[in-house]
């Protein structure tokens, strides 16, 4: 739980609630197939890599399309930043 609580919330300063929806799931899954890895007898370290391999699989699909550039400005930056003057057309 700790570990949840604290990489979330980190993620959720530095990404917001769109990165923070994405990666709550996906860390929970992990966890519990890492603890439910050690129930398998001699196949505990294929366990965790497979499913170390299968979230950074639903991780790489879930934000393939989202634009990092602008996930990653601070909420100080896009407040400050007018926007953009329409050019006059030219005669």
């Amino acid at each position: 739980m700790v570990s949840l609580v604290l990489v979330c919330g980190y993620l959720h300063a530095m990404g917001g609630r769109k990165l923070t929806r994405i990666a709550l799931p996906a860390q929970f899954v992990y966890m519990v197939l890492f603890s439910y890895s050690f129930f398998f007898d001699g196949l505990s370290g294929l366990t965790i890599t497979v499913g170390a391999i299968l979230t950074l699989a639903v991780l790489m699909i879930a934000t393939a399309k989202m634009d990092w550039s602008t996930v990653f400005v601070s909420r100080k930056n896009r407040r400050q930043v007018p926007p953009p003057i329409p050019s006059a057309p030219l005669s």
